[in-house]
């Protein structure tokens, strides 16, 4: 590890690093109430069958905004869009602790939304200009990594202090509401750490005249372009048919405990954390489609597996490696979705991709889950095998996921956009 960052410490500079905190606050924000949001949501009256609603508002806010939020990130740089993201980060996590009734919350949801998507988008686009176009998968594989961090950190953290205030004899509701001012707090820092130690790149020289921001609305969809979106809305929708199964398929199946189904559940993220930033690096060196290739390719074969073990120390061996192969190919399609995009309009595209996926994301739970409950007592049999119907959104998610990365490795053509230097 010593040797690595001796190596690579030239890329890993203050805007880098930083950025890599604000990925760790903005996932640990969003997985911070896992543990209890549901509870949060009923408690302010609620009903059990309206959570949904409540992630689909966060969620629609990617799908409508993403576009318009990237255009503005090439308009007026990235580095400022995060600063006003981070600061809605403060004002919404305040609000979403005080919010007095769901009606309220729900509103909230959407606009935080927004705010997020501003962060994703700014921060991925100030990340790639501040890079060498030969060291992206590195450097996203680093801003993964710390993403997953927030990721296992936020339930863990949400909950203690849940815990700890209602120790403090908060009622049930109010002790909901603490971890929320609690991230606020944190968006203050991240905050401060951006606005000190964060820069534009130097290369973005598209805002300095009225000229290039015209030029900015004409963006043209390439082949390329169009088959790594379509990859996205099919990586987002394979993710969305099995996203909330596989708490369901352990406890259905085996029996287990949820404090046993979060084990794994964190088991699989620290597998990603140092999958993700190894296989970045290689990408770099490798190519991006081998490396895209072999996380895909594993990830969506543990997939088929996944349901068909007889053990439950098999399933979670397969769960870990189906982890492990997304963690690996994650870096490389960041790396090959910004190699492709133009440097002008970079921010759009992202919006586009940004969209693309998460309409996949959002529609495709509902089918997962609808074929889960319809078929999950059933027993179908193929080519004279026994096939379990709980498997049927599992084998369905790895199908579509493949056909996503077939496309990908016909029809994408590598093409690095290197920023110039002004």
């Amino acid at each position: 590890m010593l040797v690595i960052l001796v190596v690579t410490k030239k890329i890993y500079s203050s805007t880098v690093l930083v950025l890599g905190i604000v990925q760790f606050v903005e996932a640990l924000a969003f997985f911070l109430p896992q543990s209890y949001f549901p509870m949060y949501i009923t408690s302010l009256g609620a009903s059990v069958a309206s959570v949904g609603i409540f992630v689909s508002a966060f969620s629609l806010s990617f799908v409508v905004l993403s576009p318009v939020i990237g255009r503005l990130v090439d308009r007026i740089g990235g580095k400022k869009l995060i600063l006003w993201a981070l600061a809605g980060d403060f004002v919404f996590g305040i609000l979403t602790g005080l919010a007095p009734t769901w009606h309220w919350l729900l509103v909230i949801r959407l606009l935080d939304g927004a705010v997020s998507a501003t962060s994703t988008l700014a921060a991925e686009v100030l990340l790639i200009g501040s890079v060498p176009a030969s060291r992206r998968g590195e450097t996203v594989g680093f801003t993964s990594a710390c993403a997953m961090a927030g990721r296992w950190v936020g339930p863990i953290f949400g909950g203690t202090i849940q815990l700890v205030s209602k120790s403090f004899g908060l009622s049930l509701v109010n002790s909901y509401r603490i971890p929320y001012i609690v991230d606020s707090v944190l968006a203050v820092f991240a905050f401060a750490l951006v606005s000190w130690k964060a820069s534009e790149s130097k290369t973005k020289a598209v805002t300095n005249n009225a000229a290039s921001k015209a030029e900015k609305g004409k963006m043209k969809f390439t082949t390329s372009m169009i088959f790594m979106m379509f990859f996205a809305f099919t990586y987002g929708g394979a993710l969305g048919l099995t996203m909330i199964l596989s708490a369901l398929l352990y406890y259905d199946k085996f029996g287990v405990e949820p404090f046993t189904i979060g084990a794994i559940l964190s088991a699989t993220g620290f597998i990603g954390f140092g999958a993700s930033w190894v296989a970045g690096r290689i990408s770099d060196y490798l190519g991006r489609k081998p490396v895209l290739a072999l996380g895909e390719g594993i990830g969506r074969v543990m997939g088929f597996l996944l349901p068909l073990m007889p053990s439950f120390n098999m399933t979670a061996l397969c769960h870990l490696f189906r982890k492990a192969g997304f963690s690996i190919s994650r870096p490389a399609t960041d790396a090959l979705k910004a190699d492709i995009a133009p440097s002008e309009h970079r921010g759009q595209y992202f919006g586009f991709y940004q969209t693309a996926y998460m309409v996949g994301d959002v529609a495709f739970p509902v089918i997962g889950t609808y074929l889960y409950f319809t078929y999950v007592a059933e027993t179908f049999n193929l080519a004279g095998f026994s096939i379990p119907g709980y498997a049927i959104p599992y084998f369905l998610s790895s199908l579509l996921g493949l056909i996503g990365l077939i496309t990908v490795l016909i029809f994408v053509k590598p093409q690095i956009h290197e920023d110039k230097a002004s």
